[in-house]
């Protein structure tokens, strides 16, 4: 594993990474509604702009939300998987239109990212934890 601080075994952060800027530009897009451009971020057929039921079914569970993302943190410490992907650090914070309980749900999440085609995309998401007010 890549990102250690010399000897330490501490995790040290990648700043402005190509890996990073690319999952801030997938929730930027997000963010302004243009989920056909988030789409183009994601490697393969998981979010395909050209077939208009898909882009429907991807930007869906956005809609569902009160105001967005309210809150969102991405990470790179430089982490390669086995697989030889690079995994982004990614936490995340919203609140649907239909939850009356107060609090926000908050998620943590890893985002893989891999140079495909000699363009970087993301092909991979995976959830860590999704919790709400603590639980």
């Amino acid at each position: 594993m890549t990102g250690t601080a010399s000897g330490s075994g501490k995790l040290t952060e990648r700043l402005n990474s190509p890996n990073a800027s690319l999952v801030k530009q997938y929730f930027a897009y997000i963010a302004n509604n243009e989920y056909d451009g988030a789409c183009d971020l994601v490697a393969g057929t998981k979010c395909n702009t050209s077939n208009p039921i898909g882009l429907e079914t991807f930007s869906q569970e956005f809609e569902k939300m009160t105001n967005g993302y309210e809150y969102v943190a991405v990470k790179d410490y430089g982490i390669v998987a086995p697989s030889g992907k690079n995994v982004v650090c990614v936490k995340y914070s919203y609140r649907y239109k239909d939850d009356t309980a107060d609090g926000l749900i908050s998620e943590v999440m890893s985002f893989y990212t891999q140079t495909i085609g000699g363009v970087l995309r993301i092909t991979d998401r995976v959830c860590a934890k999704k919790y709400k007010a603590g639980r």
